[in-house]
């Protein structure tokens, strides 16, 4: 099921809707603090350096948006700004969830160490394996924000592609 979150304010409700069904309230509840961080990360935001001059990157961003930033340095048109803003907010959609579920694998990797603590200890192959489902969910976020940027460099013009290099890093914040 493919969403676009580009679009009116009905249309975007819609989509929340529908991804807040598929979600458990564990998830839901990670969700909205993902949601309030990003709000809160948003209104303080300010310009960091990016690798060189006239670069800048969006401080909480997910690394390939700042692309939206350099609108006239690129010279991107109305529809390439309509479509990095979906392709933004489809991959920011994603992201959230896998986050959701990355919060979730971390709990159970928890829950098996404070377990370990009880007369029956944990078996070490059930720790490897809530490891390996916790890195698992981080590799999907990384190949989540990759083919994002992937996404939204194909949307410019060879020329635009020239003039724009990939982010420092496809980890928020930084």
């Amino acid at each position: 099921m493919e969403w676009s979150l580009a679009g009116s304010g009905t249309n975007q409700k819609a989509v929340s809707d529908q991804i807040n069904a598929q979600l458990t309230e564990e998830q839901r509840k990670k969700l909205a603090e993902l949601k309030q961080t990003s709000q809160r990360r948003a209104a303080g935001r300010e310009p960091t350096g990016h690798a060189g001059p006239g670069y800048r990157e969006r401080q909480g961003s997910l690394g390939f948006d700042y692309f939206l930033d350099q609108i006239g340095r690129l010279g991107l048109t109305p529809e390439q700004v309509a479509a990095l803003v979906a392709v933004e907010n489809e991959t920011r959609k994603t992201v959230l969830i896998e986050q959701a579920k990355l919060k979730g694998a971390e709990l159970k990797l928890m829950n098996l160490l404070r377990d370990q603590d009880s007369r029956t200890p944990v078996s070490e192959e059930k720790i490897a394996t809530a490891v390996h489902g916790l890195e698992e969910v981080r590799s999907r976020i990384t190949h989540v924000k990759a083919l994002g940027y992937l996404k939204a460099r194909q949307l410019l013009t060879r020329e635009q592609q020239q003039r724009v290099h990939p982010p420092q890093t496809l980890e928020d914040g930084r």
